[in-house]
């Protein structure tokens, strides 16, 4: 009943506006709706796709978000400012626009006169484009998932700017090194043969897509390979064909990939193996952990190496509690999006509770703070000089997995290895 239930809100949400409360976390809502006032409430507001290629995510990082922000006011609220306030989200829809998102935050920010705003939950494009509303206006705010370093390189440059202005999602260097410490890894070690150091990349057509393909090619490069192919196709792109010809004649020793959206992975993979390429080294960033690509691909993605492998419910106690968590509040299959929504909306809620203020600069200080926080995503910390998530061993883990038998086996880095990685044929 209440996988029922969000599918008629999700429906909703495509032709209007709903509540912002509770267990379904829609695209558009307002406070005047859930009647409540500026000085009863933390208010919230969350920009980001509920609609289009990126809505399963997007919704599920809302549901995330919803489910801290719930256990905050089940647990009585927040003391700021000498008053004990409930928080409220108020979500509008992107559909992975742009220009959208602007409008979305300049209304956020103006008319819903939020406190703190998640200027863009998914899209790294779109919040490349959000985030130049810190020069405008003097909010907490910050990016959810959108990896791109563009981001980080802006808040490092112009500091003063974006003082207020935080990013949750790690760079894209992050994927650089787990992708190359990997394979130079299994290469060293003989259990993968790249004879030739030649690599094929392709990728979304996208900041995501583009700079997660750039920095893998860029730390490859330096221990000598070279790519011998590289094509990007429009986002949400099903037909890979001439993609997938271009690698087949270049000879690459190996394919790296990079999309967000679980259909185009899908075709990615069936059409290689149409193409004879079916047992190519292949390592993929972002899609083969969501969840319509694990039901729809089925054996075709038998030895896949991917990466982050954010939940790992096979063998990871914590992650199968957090999944019974997600399961319970709304029946949800946990993702990363899940987890993330709900990660990041904790640090954002905990530093205002340290700060025990809504003043900006004391919120600042306290997302700062060197302890960090814990969460179900990692242990997060902020880089100070460009108020970005520190990745690695004791921080946020980037990791590296291989699907056997349909499971995903952790073989990259050796301290959170699960599984021996099994040799391409």
């Amino acid at each position: 009943m209440k996988k029922k239930f969000i599918a008629l809100i999700m429906t909703f949400c495509m032709i209007g506006c709903l509540t912002g409360c509770g267990k379904a976390a829609g695209s558009e809502s307002s406070a005047k709706e859930q009647g409540t006032t500026g000085e009863d409430v933390i208010r919230i507001g969350v920009s980001g796709p509920t609609t289009g290629s990126s809505a399963e995510a997007g919704v599920h990082v809302n549901t995330g978000i919803q489910m801290a922000v719930d256990e905050v006011n089940t647990a009585g609220g927040i003391e700021v400012d000498g008053v004990t306030k409930k928080v409220e989200v108020i979500y509008y829809d992107t559909g992975s626009n742009a220009q959208t998102g602007l409008s979305n935050c300049e209304k956020l920010i103006t008319s819903d006169k939020v406190d703190f705003l998640f200027c863009e939950s998914f899209n790294s494009a779109v919040g490349i484009a959000t985030m130049e509303l810190a020069r405008k206006y003097d909010i907490p705010m910050a990016t959810l998932e959108p990896v791109s370093s563009a981001i980080s390189d802006k808040i490092a440059e112009d500091l003063d700017t974006y003082k207020h202005f935080f990013k949750f999602g790690w760079d894209s260097g992050a994927y650089g090194e787990t992708c190359s410490e990997t394979v130079l890894e299994l290469v060293e070690e003989g259990s993968l043969s790249l004879p030739n150091k030649t690599i094929a990349v392709c990728a979304d057509e996208t900041d995501y897509g583009r700079s997660n393909i750039e920095s893998v090619v860029s730390h490859l490069s330096e221990a000598g390979y070279t790519v011998v192919s590289e094509n990007y196709w429009e986002f949400g792109s099903t037909d890979l064909y001439s993609v997938i010809t271009d690698i087949k004649n270049s000879g690459a020793d190996m394919i790296f990939s990079c999309s967000t959206t679980p259909a185009t992975g899908v075709a990615l993979i069936k059409q290689l193996k149409e193409n004879g390429l079916s047992t190519m080294p292949h390592m993929a960033i972002y899609f083969p952990f969501q969840p319509e690509f694990v039901e729809q691909i089925g054996s075709d993605a038998e030895k896949l190496l991917c990466t982050p492998m954010s939940v790992d419910t096979d063998n990871s106690e914590s992650d199968k509690a957090f999944a019974e968590q997600i399961k319970a509040y709304n029946g949800d299959d946990i993702t990363f999006d899940h987890m993330d929504g709900y990660s990041c909306t904790k640090v954002v809620l905990e530093s205002f509770k340290k700060a025990a203020s809504l003043d900006a600069d004391k919120w600042t200080q306290a997302m700062l703070s060197e302890e960090g926080y814990d969460t179900p995503k990692g242990h997060i910390v902020f880089e100070a000089s460009n108020h970005t998530t520190i990745t690695g061993d004791g921080y946020v883990p980037v990791k590296a997995a291989q699907i056997q038998s349909g499971v995903n086996y952790c073989v990259w880095p050796e301290s959170s290895k699960t599984g021996e990685f099994i040799p391409f044929e």
